[in-house]
């Protein structure tokens, strides 16, 4: 018959099963790492769902994947969530200084990558904020014009990648973080004092504001901020110099806890009278302070000032003015 199938002569195919023990890590390896092959090819918005959980892609070969096809930010996930964080510092500085620009230029990113790091890595932190806030630094000093320098916000603001170092200090130390409050505070204030006074002034402003700290060195780094300000190390002008000079007299009036030896050989000699006079008042020393108000300040009204404030803890102040009159 013409229209009958042709004969075909099946075979049986024989075969079994075999059972194969494979690791559930190795499994799992090996089943994330294809995910992100296959995310890279045909929906790259998939891949920081699976970066920034806990997965199993393979380092080294993910690494390579993700540099040949650009795509730093999530290489940054993946560094992040294998516990590699020096390598993300890395890649997000190497980025941020990048002459072509992209989403990771600048120092922003940096910034926001810091603050997502444990207590634990401060050493880390401190070795990788210090870009952002020299270029910061850096920066305000390229923007600010001579007419600008007694007022500190005139000439100088965010900019969308580039904070300015107020801005970092307050998103890395000066923040409500359980990390940044467990930082330890005389480390951060002598590191910011290398950059610049006025972020020394700014962070501890906030630690005693907020974490309420007593400790006499923190309390002893202001008035060195201070006096660093006063004095002209931070370059400010003659308003800026004005309002730190009131800040550290308010500060050496109301804080308990400094050191007053120590003010007293940081005060500069020949100078800051007033403020000399306020340390001495904590030493009980309330003679000379009032010699130094009436005859190198020449005003009787600070030094009936003095007697008003100090009365409460020497009675007699008032009858040691009319002895110097």
């Amino acid at each position: 018959d013409g229209n009958s199938l042709p004969h075909v002569r099946l075979k049986r195919l024989a075969f079994s099963l075999e059972r194969v023990d494979v690791p559930v890590v190795a499994m799992a390896r090996v089943v994330d790492t294809t995910l992100l092959r296959v995310y890279l090819e045909c929906s790259p918005g998939l891949l920081g769902p699976l970066l920034r959980v806990k997965n199993y892609c393979d380092v080294e070969q993910s690494e390579g994947l993700l540099l040949e096809h650009q795509r730093y930010m999530e290489l940054v996930d993946l560094y992040h969530g294998k516990g590699l964080y020096r390598n993300a510092l890395q890649l997000l500085q190497a980025r941020g200084g990048a002459a072509e620009g992209g989403p990771l230029c600048g120092t922003y990113a940096t910034v926001r990558y810091l603050v997502r790091l444990p207590a634990d890595q401060f050493e880390l932190v401190l070795e990788y904020v210090r870009w952002p806030l020299e270029s910061g630094v850096s920066r305000r000093q390229g923007h600010q014009s001579p007419s600008a320098a007694d007022d500190e916000s005139a000439a100088f603001s965010d900019e969308e990648d580039w904070p300015t170092p107020a801005t970092i200090v307050s998103m890395v130390f000066a923040d409500d973080r359980p990390a940044a409050e467990g930082f330890p505070r005389t480390r951060v204030a002598s590191f910011l004092r290398q950059l610049s006074p006025r972020l020394v002034v700014q962070y501890l402003e906030y630690v005693f504001d907020a974490w309420q700290d007593e400790a006499a060195a923190l309390h002893d780094d202001m008035i060195a901020a201070y006096l660093d300000l006063v004095g002209g190390v931070a370059g400010g002008g003659v308003r800026v110099v004005a309002a730190a000079r009131q800040k550290l007299q308010q500060f050496l009036r109301t804080s308990r806890f400094y050191s007053p030896e120590k003010s007293l050989v940081r005060l500069p000699d020949g100078d800051l009278f007033e403020e000399r006079a306020l340390v001495l008042s904590r030493l009980g020393r309330h003679e000379h302070a009032l010699s130094l108000l009436v005859f190198s300040v020449a005003s009787i009204l600070l030094a009936e000032q003095y007697c008003v404030e100090n009365v409460d803890r020497c009675p007699g102040v008032f009858v040691q003015l009319l002895k110097i009159l």
